[in-house]
Formats: structure tokens, C-alpha cells, sequence
């Protein structure tokens, strides 16, 4: 074994060791969002400095102080396309700048 894999060793266990099953009566203080209908508690921003991506799998387009939103952690195919558009203000609301062939991106990860 190598000095680098007993390095890293302590972070694997700690990795698995925080992927164990949340209780429920824990579970159900903790909002958990389906990351494509994330309500983000809407805050108003006037810049796209305002603005953050959030979620687990990167999804959520929130104001930076808005509360954090926590989602669901998943990937699906069509989240590598979020990688091609901006989370920016739009209409005084955070909100991702789609675009046509963001849409094409999705359409065809999900076909």
C-alpha cells in the first residue's frame, strides 16, 4: 500500500461512515426538494453577483442569501447541461438564462 492510500485512507471511512441512513424522526426537519421544482424561497437580487448555484446535483439557481436549499442528491443526464447556461438575475428574480440549445441539451439526455 502506498503513503498516499494510507493518507487517504481516514477520509474514506469518514465518507462512508456519513452515507449511513438518517434516522426519521430526524429525516422529517429536513426539507428535501426535487431539484427541478426547487422553491427557493424567492429573494430578489439586482445583480447576477446576487445569484448561486445550489443542490446537491448543482441544479438550484437561488439569491445568495436566501436559506440554502437542500435537494435530493441524484444525476441525471440532463444535469451536465446546466454546465452550458448562467445562474443570473433575471427580472429581479435568480433564475437560470436558459437558452434553445440548453432546451435541445435536455431534450435529447432525457430521450
Amino acid at each position: 500500500m502506498k503513503k498516499t492510500d494510507l493518507l487517504l485512507l481516514p477520509f474514506g471511512i469518514l465518507f462512508i461512515l456519513g452515507c449511513q441512513q438518517v434516522p426519521d424522526s430526524v429525516r422529517s426537519d429536513i426539507p428535501i426538494i426535487d431539484s427541478e421544482n426547487a422553491d427557493t424561497g424567492v429573494v430578489e437580487c439586482t445583480a447576477a453577483s446576487d445569484c448561486v448555484v445550489g443542490g446537491c446535483s448543482g441544479t438550484v439557481c437561488q439569491n445568495k442569501d436566501a436559506p440554502p436549499v437542500f435537494t435530493t442528491c441524484e444525476y441525471r443526464e440532463e444535469y451536465a447541461c446546466y454546465e452550458s447556461i448562467d445562474c443570473g438575475c433575471v427580472a429581479g428574480k435568480c433564475q437560470w438564462e436558459t437558452t434553445s440549445e440548453f432546451e435541445q441539451c435536455v431534450e435529447k439526455a432525457r430521450s
